[in-house]
C-alpha cells in the first residue's frame, strides 16, 4: 500500500473550479507478506535482501545482493520523471539522482 501527499491548487488560467495536482510525494509504504498455508496477509517491516520496484504499469522484485548499488529491504518507485527509494525498516522516502536522466542497474556476474 502506498500513501501519498498531494498538493492541489486552483489553476490561474481563468477557468473556474479547475484543480491541478502540483506535487505528489510518497509518505509511507506498507508491505504485507502472504502466509502460503492460511492465505492470510501480514504486515512486515523486513523484506530481507529483496527490493520491490513499482512502475506505472507493473511491479517486480529482485535480490539486492545481485545488483550492486541497490539497498536491501527497499522499495524503488516512479516519482514523476525520476525515481524514489523507500527504506521499509526506517520508513524513509528519498529521491534518487540520475546521470543525464538515466538509471542503470546491472546484475552481478
Amino acid at each position: 500500500m502506498r500513501y501519498t501527499q498531494c498538493n492541489m491548487y486552483e489553476r490561474d488560467d481563468g477557468d473556474d473550479g479547475d484543480l491541478r495536482i502540483d506535487l505528489i510525494k510518497p509518505k509511507r509504504f506498507l508491505v504485507f507478506r502472504e502466509d502460503e498455508k492460511s492465505k492470510e496477509f501480514w504486515y512486515t517491516e523486513n523484506i530481507g535482501d529483496l527490493c520491490i520496484f513499482l512502475g506505472n504499469s507493473e511491479a517486480f522484485c529482485v535480490s539486492a545482493s545481485m545488483y550492486p548499488g541497490l539497498i536491501p529491504n527497499s522499495i524503488y518507485y516512479v516519482r514523476g520523471p525520476g525515481l524514489g527509494c523507500y527504506n521499509v525498516a526506517y520508513a524513509k522516502p528519498r529521491t534518487l539522482s540520475s546521470i543525464d536522466g538515466n538509471y542503470w542497474i546491472e546484475p552481478v556476474a
